[in-house]
């Protein structure tokens, strides 16, 4: 009796293969630190560069965001590559475990929102007319005044800062409006604790909040441990 061949579950078992082997290959990598890569990795923004999406405009803040991790610059952004972009970073005071399933979460939400089915990458392109980057216009640019509203709201102490229990208050008020999904509310609770571990001792001043969804905070942050590496 002959092997039928079930094209069906070939193709089933190879898109599952496709979503699954790239977080496998994530948590296969060495742990590392800052001072293990070479140089910093603030990439260059001339016109004509390789994270302009529109050629001869300015790169939009989501396309900054991006470009930190995109380490090969084709817009795709892997868990591999955020995994490295967290390890450049010191993994933000995580342990190296918690940095693997903090890298896999992120890709894994931020990338499924953005497509609309499961997946193991961000496509920085989706990035620009997403309807989940809370704190970007539609056309990907930062909004200020939005950002500033939100620190004024949620400063419990008015120290002109967040810090991890102000945020709490403001995820558990997102979580009961109901409007992102509990994916969309885990997403946006999982970036705010990143940039929480870029801010002194758990607290993020309105400046560097600027500076963190202006998307310079990953380079300056880098640079700084960088400069305490042994030469």
């Amino acid at each position: 009796m002959g092997v039928v061949f079930n094209g069906g579950l070939f193709v089933a078992c190879a898109l599952v293969l496709s979503v699954v082997l790239p977080f496998v290959t994530m948590f296969m990598m060495p742990n590392v630190d800052t001072c293990d890569h070479h140089g910093v990795s603030k990439p260059s923004f001339t016109q004509g560069g390789r994270y302009y999406w529109i050629e001869g405009s300015k790169p939009m803040s989501t396309q900054k965001h991006v470009a930190f991790f995109d380490r090969n610059g084709d817009y795709s952004l892997t868990p591999s590559e955020m995994l490295e972009g967290l390890q450049r970073l010191n993994c933000l005071g995580m342990d190296s475990y918690a940095c693997k399933i903090a890298a896999a979460q992120y890709v894994f939400f931020k990338g499924t929102l953005n497509k609309g089915f499961p997946t193991a990458d961000i496509d920085a392109r989706r990035l620009i007319t997403s309807n989940h980057d809370w704190m970007y216009s539609h056309n990907g640019q930062f909004n200020q005044t939005k950002l500033s509203q939100w620190i004024s709201k949620y400063d419990a102490n008015k120290d002109d800062a967040l810090d991890a229990e102000e945020v709490k208050t403001f995820i558990e008020s997102l979580a009961s409006e109901g409007k992102l999904g509990n994916m969309g509310v885990a997403l946006v609770e999982l970036e705010l604790q990143m940039a929480l571990g870029l801010g002194n001792k758990g607290v993020m001043s309105r400046i560097l909040w600027l500076q963190f969804y202006g998307n310079h905070l990953w380079y300056t942050h880098e640079e700084i441990l960088k400069s305490k590496c042994s030469k």
